[in-house]
């Protein structure tokens, strides 16, 4: 039964830049159909199913239909993947299960085994048997012949084989069950929205949803359960190939047995998402992750773990709509209320947040619904009053609605309907329960949504240079803009996620209950303290009253040590250095580590031109401390290369002073009394890491280089 919330949604309606209209197409057509599928019925007609949504094959331009033919399993599951060109009203057949029209199996006429191989033969035939389908028997008289079964060989479409331990027998009765999960192929289901499509490796995946055998590991048929499975299939030559990623009758993916979830996938982070259902019959909210690239899984919230967020929800669609980001919407939540909210999920930093929008559409399960991205946003047509199609934009965070007329009743039903965006044909595809057909033109652009504050970040994230452990860097900012037309409230500005420790911020952002006017902005300011050797992360996080709250900025640095020893004193390349010794370095290498630094100053423009030779002289504080001039000109091989802009000079005090490797790195500032470390006086063969060749020489008021008088900082 259709579900409505007992207030009143108010929608404002605005002119459609261009005329956007509905075309009634029709029911689903009779052959013939093109059928270049694997298993090709003599017959290619679509057979109309629910719990399914379409998704857009960008290769072969086609939509794809998760329906039926054979018409089985009593015209409950899916079996046959069809594909729609809109722009032709043409469709064309993929791949078919070939499973019979029942899902319960056939009578067994007989059954033997002999050497631990089973003989089976059916009353009915069956085309649709193959060689490592999985099956099971039931009710035989002799129950030793009872169970799940493996299909060895197929000796007739009446009769197979398969092994089984026993002693030799014959008996009769009972009924072989149709294949509920062939080797080649996913068992016929309810997909529901767990597809999607792989644009990095163009690839249709699909998975969980219901079948006629599932939810228990013990083996035993529930009619319609919860499975737990992943497939891909590709598309070659117009046939549909699948692949099994994982889980099976008797073995599960990582998520377990999943009915009415949604999945998306994101090709920024290459990761498949998958949130929600009813795991076992009991709504969720977990977050998995899958990683093809490295067939892997990542349970990052729900049961046992953090909140994710969202609440314990099923029904929802979800999609990848770029840069990073799923969106959710909708769906029924563990109270059997419908919902009609926007999440977004960030891949980067595997964490959920809820949009606030001024106006909002009716609640809603198994939306019909499609993120267009010629328009940013996610078109969503009302079941209650089709005229109404809405849009929610992702650059406004806001819900408008497009007041297009003539457009169908859809099946009070609402998982007999379902649609999706082809970017083909400029519509989109709107299937009702029962067969019919309609297409949708929308719009070339949105309507202007009511006055909204709009947040935007420059940059989105930010990546410190390497940085000793201990020492602080230079200050990286992020500029706070306020790009819509209403007041900007912020509430908070923090740093949040892994290591928040060694991330700092100061601002000048307004907080509530000062506001941020709308074409104003305001500057954070990062700072980056490694604690550690290694890469370190946060995320910068502001909450506010606008789309996307809180907004995330992902910060990033990476932990150098400053005592690593030397294997030997006074050698650079193999060449003894005393006091006075002059030798170069690239001019390049130094140019753009000084150039990386804010805070460095040149007496010229002059003073770093490629070939030009530039004489420094750097002293140290320490008792009867000698001076070494260097020369910096063409690269000799005195310099050893570390990195991207990073290289290595040994400076030496003679035969009675310390050696000292210096580490130029672009961008921080890192100062050293008299050369010391952080752990003390600098030992012999001792490194220590200047950043931009930032150091502090003497007593002096700030680091110098002398000489040129290449000034660095205060």
């Amino acid at each position: 039964m259709l579900k409505t919330s007992s207030w009143l949604v108010l929608a404002v309606f605005f002119p459609l830049p261009i005329y956007a209209q509905w075309t009634d197409v029709g029911p689903l057509p009779s052959p013939p159909i093109q059928a270049t599928a694997t298993y090709a019925p003599p017959n290619a007609q679509p057979y109309s199913r629910a719990w399914s949504k379409p998704i857009y094959d960008p290769i072969d331009k086609k939509l794809l239909f998760y329906l039926a033919n054979p018409n089985c399993c009593y015209g409950t599951f899916s079996n046959a993947m069809f594909g729609y060109t809109a722009a032709t009203n043409a469709w064309s057949l993929f791949w078919s299960h070939m499973t019979g029209d029942s899902v319960y199996g056939d009578a067994v006429t007989s059954i033997s085994r002999t050497s631990n191989v089973v003989t089976i033969t059916l009353s009915q035939p069956h085309p649709d048997i193959k060689v490592g389908d999985t099956c099971w028997i039931r009710g035989v008289i002799d129950a030793s012949f009872n169970g799940i079964c493996t299909v060895a060989s197929v000796l007739s479409s009446t009769s197979f084989t398969f092994n089984q331990t026993g002693p030799n027998a014959t008996s009769s009765a009972g009924t072989a069950y149709d294949p509920v999960d062939a080797k080649n192929a996913p068992a016929d289901r309810h997909p529901y929205n767990a597809v999607a499509w792989d644009s990095t490796r163009d690839v249709l995946w699909t998975g969980f949803g219901s079948a006629s055998m599932g939810n228990s590991q013990s083996n035993l048929p529930c009619g319609d359960c919860g499975i737990s499975d992943l497939y891909k299939m590709t598309v070659t030559n117009g046939q549909g190939n699948w692949t099994q990623v994982c889980g099976n009758v008797t073995t599960w993916c990582p998520p377990g047995p999943l009915q009415e979830s949604a999945a998306a996938y994101d090709a920024t982070s290459d990761v498949l998402v998958i949130y929600g259902g009813l795991l076992q019959g009991t709504p969720t909210a977990n977050t998995w992750l899958y990683y093809p690239a490295t067939n892997t899984w990542q349970a990052i919230c729900g049961s046992g773990l953090n909140a994710c967020g969202p609440p314990q929800v099923h029904r929802q669609v979800m999609f990848g709509v770029g840069n990073g980001t799923i969106l959710m919407f909708a769906g029924q939540d563990q109270t059997g209320a419908y919902r009609n909210d926007v999440w977004l999920f960030n891949t980067t930093t595997k964490r959920w947040s809820i949009t606030n929008p001024s106006l909002k559409p009716p609640a809603t399960g198994f939306p019909v619904a499609d993120y267009v991205s010629s328009l940013n946003a996610l078109i969503y047509i009302d079941p209650q009053s089709p005229t109404t199609t809405w849009a929610f934009s992702l650059s406004t965070g806001q819900w408008v609605g497009l007041n297009i007329s003539g457009g169908p009743s859809l099946s009070s039903n609402l998982s007999a309907n379902a649609g999706g965006y082809d970017p083909n044909a400029g519509r989109c595809i709107v299937y009702i329960g029962g067969g019919d057909l309609w297409t949708l033109a929308l719009p070339s652009s949105l309507p202007s949504p009511t006055t909204t504050p709009i947040v935007g970040l420059s940059p989105t994230s930010v990546s410190f240079p390497t940085q000793a452990v201990g020492t602080a860097s230079v200050a990286q900012q992020v500029t706070v803009t306020n790009t819509g037309t209403a007041a900007l409230t912020i509430t908070s500005i923090a740093i949040a996620g892994t290591n928040t420790a060694d991330f700092g911020e100061t601002n000048t952002c307004p907080i509530s209950p000062a506001t941020l006017a709308a074409s104003s902005n305001c500057v954070v300011s990062i700072r980056f303290k490694p604690s550690l050797v290694g890469t370190e992360s946060a995320a910068l996080s502001i909450s506010d009253n606008a789309f996307g709250s809180p907004q995330s900025v992902s910060l990033s640095g990476q932990g150098t040590t400053t005592g690593v020893p030397l294997p030997s004193v006074g050698q650079v390349g193999g060449a003894t250095i005393t006091s006075g010794t002059q030798f170069n370095v690239e001019p390049e290498d130094l140019a753009s580590a000084l150039g990386a630094c804010s805070s460095c100053q040149f007496q010229s423009a002059s003073d770093l031109l490629p070939g030009q030779q530039l004489e420094v002289t750097l002293e140290n504080s320490a008792p009867a401390a000698a001076s070494v001039t260097l020369r910096l000109g063409a690269l000799n091989g005195t310099v050893t290369t570390v990195g991207t802009n990073q290289f290595r000079m040994q400076l030496a005090k003679g035969s009675a002073g310390p050696s000292i490797v210096l580490v130029l790195a672009p961008g921080g500032v890192t100062t050293y009394q008299g050369f010391s470390s952080s752990s003390g006086p600098v030992q012999v063969g001792q490194i220590v890491a200047v950043r931009g060749l930032l150091f502090k020489s003497g007593p002096q008021a700030g680091p110098t280089l002398l000489g040129e008088k290449v000034v660095l900082g205060p």
